[in-house]
């Protein structure tokens, strides 16, 4: 779980992408990454434009054509209650 995706500084990015995956061996983003672009619209909060890659080089590959949408207040609710659950295992 990245850190954009949890607490309460949650990133909601319009233009931005947000790594989901990273490099399991070393958790390099440039080793390469799982980025899609979060929007939050109305009272949905969606993860799209998925690629794959080095940041500097998203617009390289192609795009997963994958889509997710999610209510926003269980979206944040499922976030906190896993910010929750970490903060506790930790």
């Amino acid at each position: 779980i990245m850190p954009s995706l949890v607490g309460s500084e949650m990133c909601i990015r319009d233009s931005e992408y947000t790594s989901l995956y990273v490099c399991q061996m070393c958790a390099d983003e440039y080793c390469g990454s799982v980025y899609c672009q979060i929007i939050e619209e109305g009272n949905c909060v969606k993860w799209e434009n998925f690629h794959w890659g080095i940041p500097e080089q998203l617009s390289q590959h192609d795009d997963f054509s994958l889509s997710f949408s999610f209510d926003k207040t269980e979206y944040y609710q499922a976030l906190n209650q896993l910010e929750k659950y970490i903060t506790e295992v930790e």
